[in-house]
């Protein structure tokens, strides 16, 4: 069983989930207000989270999934008790640290949500738009990560410690491993778009504060329904997720999965630069 079958990723999501912006010039622990601290406290536990997520996400991908295929199915089993479900667990928990301290952010900060992607908003209608597609790509991933990836793992580290004791292998595991993979590619695709909205709204989107609330929502829906069809893809539910489903090609090794993610980070970017604009 390939080190693909192992979740990768993910979240959040990098999974950088909720955060705010992760802007540090905006760290100022000088205020005597309590909720700025508060605010700016979470905003760097968000931000150290966010160093774990991405640390894990790539190592999974590009170190251990190729090392894993060169093992031997004994030492490949031995790897995934002893080192895999150590990984995982500082991976989950870093994307569950990151939504809690990102939902601090958005709760704390005053008038965070304050006409929201509507006109008239303190924050600018481009940066509403911009943090809203991180938002949702980070909830996303973390899902992901919960939902899919390490259910799914669950079955196959088990498996792995069962024949290591002398059991008889888990037929279930291959299957499993294979959801885990597809989630956890999906995610990786999905990380690149998520990291540029989420750090790029402070440095990017702050100069479209003049767009309408009507293109705002025209980008957002449309970046949510390329979203939702890459994501229903990953789960299979257009197309099976056996490895004869062309549509899976963005998941078979992870230069498609890189491809497949700075295309759609390209087509993101170039319909908020069309749509956001005045």
């Amino acid at each position: 069983m390939s080190s693909c079958n192992v979740l990768i990723r993910l979240s959040t999501s990098l999974t950088c989930l909720l955060s705010t912006p992760l802007d540090l010039k905006a760290v100022s622990f000088s205020s005597t207000n309590n909720a700025s601290l508060l605010s700016n406290a979470a905003t760097v536990f968000s931000f150290s989270s966010c160093i774990i997520i991405p640390f894990f996400f790539y190592f999974f991908n590009f170190v251990q999934t190729p090392a894993y295929a060169e093992l031997s199915p004994g030492a490949r089993n031995e790897a995934f008790d002893k080192l895999t479900w150590r990984a995982l667990w500082w991976f989950r928990w870093a994307s569950v640290a990151t939504l809690i301290t990102g939902l601090m952010i958005v709760g704390i900060t005053q008038n965070y949500m304050k006409k929201f992607m509507a006109d008239g908003s303190a924050s600018g209608i481009g940066p509403n738009a911009s943090i809203f597609v991180g938002m949702v790509l980070g909830i996303l991933m973390a899902a992901n990560v919960w939902m899919v990836i390490w259910k799914n793992q669950k079955v196959v580290l088990a498996n792995a410690s069962n024949v290591l004791s002398g059991g008889e292998a888990n037929p279930a595991a291959a299957g499993a491993g294979r959801s885990a993979l597809l989630a956890s590619r999906q995610n990786m695709i999905f990380s690149i778009s998520m990291l540029f909205f989420m750090v790029g709204t402070s440095h990017f989107y702050s100069v479209f504060n003049e767009a309408t609330a009507g293109k705002a929502w025209t980008f957002v829906l449309i970046a949510f329904a390329i979203i939702a069809v890459l994501e229903l893809n990953a789960l299979g539910i257009l197309g099976g997720k056996a490895n004869t489903n062309k549509l899976l090609w963005p998941y078979e090794s992870h230069k498609n999965a890189l491809i497949s993610a700075f295309s759609l980070w390209v087509v993101l970017w170039i319909l908020s630069e069309i749509l956001l604009k005045k």
